[in-house]
């Protein structure tokens, strides 16, 4: 860790001084670092879900100076965490990223281990996805597409029975999750189920109709205008993204998954074997910089810029400039991720991001001088 603290003579201006040198804990002899680096990502979920599957699972995965195992009786999956800059499950052009590929392969492992990540893709999304692929499969519940038909016909399919005039929202969630039980026996889905909630808390507050669909066949104007709002205050905004899960949800994680989290997320917490991706999204020079090289400064940075002259106090630091405030944030993002280890570390990511190979990336090892003193003598084991 301080070799990694220290390795980039630029940093060093932006850290406390007289900081004291940092020292390994009490089990600092023990195993190494270990670096797992494969050709490509697909390789890297598979054998990656092999060493958690071996470990967690079955009797232990080898590695040199010992074997990698978790005693049943004293821990499970939840003591191992995989830690990425982003947890998202698919790139922007829909190409599928670690964290997916290994909930696939640990899925697909006998017996399965599964995968906590809400925040891996988009609340609504999900939601959608997950709510039609059920509606539409097998194991579908009896009365859950005449639910559906329903409330979208306003026919209560009774002789004798008259569509409610007036309905609160709250009432169509949770009459739909009674076919969905994922979304109140499922970790995971609890955490989405909250986030509708919270967000039709807010339009109960702020909207004319209070979060209620009105069904008044003699005006179907007001009719259409209480759902309007719906869609613009309750779900717009989640299918925009502008609504996410609450972090302060999952202040633990459950015991029997590999949980995914934001490297910016994982602050404060410690797991005995902790995995960061350190390069599985960069397999060329085309991949981003600023998640590995900046070359300029991002959105943050530049808002800075605007900002800070107008507050006295800060105005002073913008002597340091964006391209450098972006290294430092790197820097500052990877120390956190490779401080969180309490028993092992390991670092994974594609074979060109290896220390010295030919994608540059602060987290294997390079300074902001283009140099890399991980190369080539590596500070973690391969295997």
């Amino acid at each position: 860790m301080n070799g990694y603290a220290t390795l980039d003579a630029g940093y060093q201006a932006v850290r406390v001084a007289g900081k004291p040198v940092l020292t390994p804990g009490p089990q600092g002899a023990g195993l190494p670092v270990f670096g797992m680096f494969r050709d490509t990502i697909d390789e890297l979920a598979q054998d990656l879900a092999q060493l958690v599957h071996k470990t967690f699972r079955g009797t232990g995965y080898s590695v040199p100076g010992g074997i990698l195992c978790c005693d049943g009786s004293d821990g499970d999956v939840g003591d191992c965490a995989l830690l990425c800059t982003s947890p998202a499950e698919r790139a922007g052009t829909g190409r599928e990223r670690l964290p997916l590929l290994i909930r696939k392969e640990l899925a697909a492992l006998s017996p399965a281990i599964p995968v906590f990540n809400p925040r891996g893709e988009a609340v609504f999304t999900r939601w959608r996805t997950e709510a039609i692929n059920y509606a539409q499969g097998p194991n579908s519940p009896a009365g859950l597409l005449e639910y559906a038909v329903g409330w979208a016909n306003r026919d209560p399919g009774r002789t004798g029975y008259e569509w409610p005039r007036n309905t609160t929202a709250i009432e169509l969630i949770y009459g739909l999750v009674h076919f969905l039980p994922e979304l109140h026996d499922d970790p995971e889905g609890q955490v989405y189920l909250e986030a509708f909630t919270r967000q039709l808390g807010a339009c109960e507050q702020i909207g004319k109709f209070e979060g209620r669909v009105v069904t008044d066949p003699s005006n179907p104007g007001l009719s259409e205008a209480s759902v309007k709002e719906l869609l613009r205050d309750f779900l717009a905004p989640i299918a925009d993204g502008v609504v996410d899960v609450n972090e302060e949800l999952m202040d633990t994680f459950p015991r029997d998954r590999l949980s995914v989290l934001s490297i910016h997320q994982s602050k404060g917490l410690e797991f005995p074997l902790t995995i960061v991706d350190v390069g599985s999204d960069f397999k060329n020079l085309q991949a981003p910089k600023f998640k590995r090289m900046p070359n300029t400064g991002g959105p943050s940075h530049r808002m800075e810029d605007l900002l800070r002259p107008l507050q006295p106090e800060l105005a002073s630091t913008l002597a340091r400039g964006q391209v450098d405030r972006a290294f430092d944030d790197l820097f500052r993002q990877f120390f956190v991720a490779f401080s969180r280890p309490q028993d092992v570390l390991l670092l994974v990511g594609v074979t060109p991001t290896l220390p010295g190979g030919r994608v540059p990336n602060v987290a294997t090892g390079w300074d902001r001088n283009g140099n890399c003193a991980w190369s080539p003598d590596l500070p973690f084991v391969e295997i």
